[in-house]
């Protein structure tokens, strides 16, 4: 890589996680945030008396609540799951139900449970990122799908030394590396190619090699300020500092595996775990293990807005992902949904919240 400096990120085309939520500035830095231990209990709250619960649009989160049924659901369900399947079933009944209907359907249907403690919120988002299925001048930074009978598999200084190079193994090329070191991070993209063409990439494996957080190491080598780290000073500096920037990546011995397919899903967001397209500001991943998919979950903050402005946060929400840096009963991670100012605002979230988990009543 030359030392010519690239545009900033914020500058360039939009960019921006899926499939599988993944906390990507915990698995940046590598430090465990605060509200993730696993000592929260649930206690009982009234509706009335959650702060904010009066004033959010229920029927947007009712519209959130109803995509769950167009989830797999699976064969070992438990009686949680099998309620809520009864519930949203029950809501997709209710048609276009109006802000007052929807706050009486949850508050009929569901048991408020506040997580005791501190809780900790962060965002994802999905990049929307330039790409070509062939070479090009411009396109040269190639993403690969996982080669077959090839152990053990390279990692990524190898991978980036071309040892997959020129198998037929790649699905697309990036106009910089950057950019793909951060989709492997956000776990899926939606690409645009210079012919009007959309398309998905997906997670598909990983290379079985360690991962190590580059925020961490940028934080050790006093790069970035620990509390000025964020996904976006990240970025910002990698592309400031190219050539460090290709070093510092080639640590991260992790690499990701992708598969590509057209983008049938017009508007709609990325698939989450649970089996259905995530809905801006409206899904949230948690900790699978402790909650069921389509769990409503009303969470109480203080945010930064799209501009950075930091305002009241009180919105229910729907648990359609999960990922494997979201653990504990009072975490969280928020999709904002695809392309630039969703990923602007997904990088400034980390921040303490409160938990209202919503349970079917018995």
């Amino acid at each position: 890589m030359s030392g010519k400096q690239l545009t900033l990120p914020w500058q360039r085309c939009v960019r921006g996680r899926v499939v599988g939520a993944v906390a990507a500035l915990t698995l940046l830095v590598g430090v465990a945030p605060v509200g993730q231990a696993n000592e929260h209990t649930m206690e009982p709250i009234e509706f009335k008396s959650i702060p904010g619960w009066a004033a959010d649009d229920h029927s947007a989160a009712l519209y959130a609540f109803r995509q769950s049924c167009r989830g797999s659901g699976g064969q070992n369900r438990s009686d949680e799951q099998r309620r809520l399947e009864t519930l949203c079933e029950r809501a997709r009944m209710l048609g276009q139900a109006s802000r007052d209907e929807a706050r009486r359907f949850f508050e009929s249907n569901f048991l408020a449970m506040r997580a005791a403690g501190e809780g900790f919120v962060t965002g994802y988002f999905e990049p929307v990122l330039k790409a070509s299925l062939t070479r090009t001048k411009s396109f040269r930074y190639p993403l690969y799908q996982k080669p077959e009978g090839l152990n053990p598999l390279p990692d990524r200084s190898a991978i980036m030394d071309g040892a997959l190079a020129d198998r037929g193994l790649e699905v697309l090329w990036l106009d910089n590396p950057i950019d793909g070191f951060f989709v492997a991070i956000q776990g899926s993209a939606r690409v645009e190619t210079p012919e009007g063409k959309r398309y998905r990439l997906r997670y598909a494996a990983k290379s079985g090699h360690p991962y190590t957080p580059v925020g961490r190491v940028l934080i050790e080598r006093g790069e970035i300020p620990r509390d000025q780290m964020s996904m976006q000073a990240i970025k910002d500096w990698m592309y400031a500092h190219p050539d460090a920037a290709e070093d510092v990546m080639r640590l991260n011995r992790s690499y990701i595996f992708f598969s590509i397919e057209e983008d049938k899903q017009g508007t709609e967001g990325p698939v989450g775990a649970a089996g259905v397209p995530l809905i801006a500001g409206r899904s949230l991943a948690l900790d699978h293990r402790l909650y069921s998919y389509g769990l409503p979950v009303f969470i109480g903050a203080r945010l930064p807005d799209g501009q950075g402005a930091v305002k009241p946060f009180n919105r229910l929400m729907v648990a359609h992902d999960t990922g494997s840096a979201i653990r504990g009963p009072a975490r969280a991670d928020i999709f904002f949904g695809s392309g630039y100012k969703a990923g602007e605002q997904a990088g400034r979230i980390r921040h303490s919240a409160d938990f209202v988990v919503l349970r079917p009543r018995p």
